[in-house]
């Protein structure tokens, strides 16, 4: 019974570790970004229309920014990805005896 329990903890572990891992790459990238944009702010807040929003709307534009570079990477990366398994497949194809030239 013991040894289940100890599975069953260690399991959800492993589950929970690369949730916590993603949470805390993010909260790490949005501080940098916040680092980036929090100058630009007082600059920001002058202008009419901007005056009336929140000083923590560096940090939703923070997240909003990390979450577009992200899917950015992420289209990036599967298109080359994408684009080297084709290219794979095409040799492969090309050295089958029937579908050659």
């Amino acid at each position: 019974m013991l040894a289940k329990f100890r599975k069953k903890v260690i399991t959800g572990l492993l589950i929970l570790s690369p949730i916590v891992v993603t949470l805390y790459v993010l909260y790490i990238v949005v501080r940098i970004i916040a680092g980036f944009i929090n100058p630009v702010v007082p600059l920001i807040l002058k202008i009419p229309f901007f005056s009336e929003w929140p000083r923590f709307s560096v940090y939703f534009l923070s997240f909003l920014i990390a979450v577009i570079a992200l899917w950015f990477l992420g289209v990036i990366a599967s298109n080359i990805i994408g684009a080297a398994f084709l290219r794979f497949l095409e040799k492969v194809f090309l050295k089958a005896p029937l579908l050659s030239k």
